[in-house]
């Protein structure tokens, strides 16, 4: 198994050989915490749920990470997103809801 360097590198090849690839975007953003490349892969699929939730996160924008959930109701992850979100605001019933439909997804009579 390759280290995150690695991994990154890779990455960077990708997007040198097709820079439209949005995956590449997206996982090199995860890697280095770099909103332009999570800007760039949600200008490549605008309608990607994890995409949005990955750069909401990054950005800290809640306003990202509603439209995410209104694209994947499903997704916990962007519900956990959300809920720290709020929560480092101080909102905690807020968070308390976001963290329970996290919970929830994938549950039968869940979302």
């Amino acid at each position: 198994m390759g280290s995150v360097e690695e991994a990154a590198v890779s990455y960077r090849r990708v997007l040198a050989w097709s820079p439209a690839t949005g995956d590449a975007h997206c996982n090199l953003g995860l890697i280095e915490n770099a909103a332009h490349h999570m800007a760039r892969a949600v200008a490549l699929s605008p309608e990607n749920p994890p995409m949005l939730g990955n750069l909401g996160a990054l950005a800290g924008s809640q306003r990202l990470l509603k439209r995410a959930l209104a694209l994947g109701p499903g997704e916990a992850g962007i519900h956990l997103s959300l809920g720290n979100q709020r929560r480092s605001e101080g909102n905690f019933e807020s968070a308390s809801v976001a963290y329970r439909r996290a919970r929830d997804c994938g549950r039968p009579g869940g979302f």
